[in-house]
This record gives C-alpha cells, structure tokens and sequence, in this order.
C-alpha cells in the first residue's frame, strides 16, 4: 500500500511540476527572467513546507549531526537548478533536458556500486527506453545543432547534481518527516540561490499579469515540492527519479492548454513508449536490494 501511495505521490510531482515550464515562459513574455523565477520559487518552497512543519508542531532546527548532509543536499539541489539554467544559454532545451534526465541511470549506477539496488538488463533498459521517448516527445532529434562544449558540461553538472541530491533525500527521509527535511533542505537552497543570483541580476515580471504566472510556477513547485519528499520516502530516490520521466510528457500536454502549441504524432509515440516502459518496470521491479 506505501509503494501505490508512493507511486501516485510521484506521478502527481510529476503532473504539477509539468505545469511550471509553459507558466516560466509566461512570465519570461511579461518581462520577467529564469533568475528572479528561481529565487521566488525556492523561497516559496522552503517557506511553505516550514510552515506546514511548523503548523503540527515539528520541530524545523536540524541537529547539529545532520546539518552537514542538509547542506549538502541543499547545495546540490540549488547547483542542478542553476547549471539547468546556465546551460540553456548554450544548448537547445531537449539536449539540456535529455543530458538531465540521465541522472536516473547515474542513480542507479551508484546505489548499485553501493548494493543498495540490483543493477539489471532491465532496469538499465528501462531507463534507456524511457529516456528514448522523452526524446520524442522533446524532439531532441530536430534539435541537435549549435551544440557548445561548455553547455554539455553544464548539463552534465546539473545531472551529476541532481544523483547526489536525490540520494541525500532518500537517506534523510529515512526515519524522518519528509516535510521537515524538505523545509530545511529548501532553506539551504534557497540560501545557494540568492548566491548564484549575484552572478547575474534577476528580473522581476513588468506587469501584474507576469505576477500571476510567477504565482502559478510557485504553486506548481510548493505542491511538487510536497508531493516529492513524501514519495521519496515511500519508494526511494531511484524509482522516483525514473517514474518522474513522466514529466516531459505532462509538460508537452501543458504547453497545449497554456501556450496553444501543437504535438506531433512523433511526440505522442514518444509518450506510450515512456508510459510502456514504466509500466513494464513496475510489473517486474527489478531493482530489490541484493540482499532483501
């Protein structure tokens, strides 16, 4: 029953955070930038999930033995995002995406080394396939052109990120409140952001219209932000990170209602093959600990 909650947790994550990409863009078309949207955002995460934590009485003060993880993850989760962002000035989205979402299989290299998962035919083919499909659905493959070495980089940094910091989620989570350990690890984020933004100025959106996406991309991370700890706890870091392939794909179908693009079937394809391929996963679940 804790993996099907952990499960629908992560597709929910993975819905609501589909949201955020076309509201970005909204608020980039009202004067806004990817800067300012990063700092508010985190802010907004962190505050909502202290809130919460605060709000049943939990305890949000980290004791002095684990600050030293928390500001680890919470470096990591700031340096994904922000290396997310560098890159795109130098990579078409699709490549920066793809070269992220290698983070599941990096993740699964390394809780294997670790014999903390089974490393399989089919776990490693699973990720393979589904990373496939979203590059249909992103078509990466009608964007490979004005590639730079340092945006490669970047994105490999950003996924390099993202393995650790989901890591640490999953081994904070242990035995712990998610929710606190979200606050406190978005604090330390937010914290990283506001460093980062001294290398480049943010810009706040121009209109009154700009605000109310800025509130909506806020809104789609708070929930995800919410969504994600929790699942982590209830089905580890791997199976979150591979079940969040869905994203790409709720992030296309959110770009047709907010921002009246088109899809191609080519795109569609790409959708069942993700879908296919996460099902299949969770039929046979390969990936038990060695020694369970």
């Amino acid at each position: 029953m804790s993996k099907r909650k952990g499960l629908l947790l992560t597709i929910l994550s993975a819905i609501i955070y589909g949201i955020y990409p076309s509201a970005a863009k909204k608020v980039y078309a009202h004067g806004g930038n990817d800067i300012f949207v990063m700092v508010v955002s985190t802010f907004f995460r962190a505050a909502a999930m202290i809130a919460v934590a605060r709000l049943h009485g939990k305890a949000v003060l980290p004791a002095p033995d684990r600050r030293r993880a928390l500001v680890s993850a919470g470096f990591f989760q700031a340096m994904s995002i922000f290396c997310i962002i560098a890159s795109l000035v130098y990579l078409p989205p699709p490549v920066t995406l793809i070269i992220f979402f290698t983070h599941t299989l990096l993740l699964l290299l390394y809780m294997a080394y670790r014999d903390e998962i089974a490393l399989t035919k089919l776990a490693v083919g699973t990720v393979l396939t589904a990373l496939f499909g979203i590059s249909l659905v992103v078509d990466l493959w009608g964007n490979l052109y004005g590639l730079e070495l340092r945006g490669i980089i970047l994105a490999l940094i950003a996924a390099l990120a993202a393995t650790s910091r989901l890591y640490l989620f999953e081994r904070e989570v242990r035995g712990a409140d998610p929710i606190v350990v979200g606050g406190q690890i978005l604090s330390v984020a937010f914290l990283f952001t506001v460093l980062a933004a001294l290398l480049r100025t943010p810009v706040a959106p121009s209109d009154f219209e700009g605000y109310l996406w800025l509130a909506l991309c806020c809104l789609s991370f708070v929930i995800g932000s919410f969504a994600m700890f929790n699942a982590i706890a209830l089905v580890g870091s791997f199976q979150y990170s591979l079940t969040l392939k869905l994203e790409p794909m709720f992030t296309a179908l959110f770009s047709i209602l907010i921002l009246g693009e088109y899809l191609s079937a080519v795109q569609y394809f790409g959708m069942a093959v993700v879908i296919i391929s996460l099902v299949v996963f969770q039929m046979y679940d390969p990936t038990r600990a060695p020694s369970s």
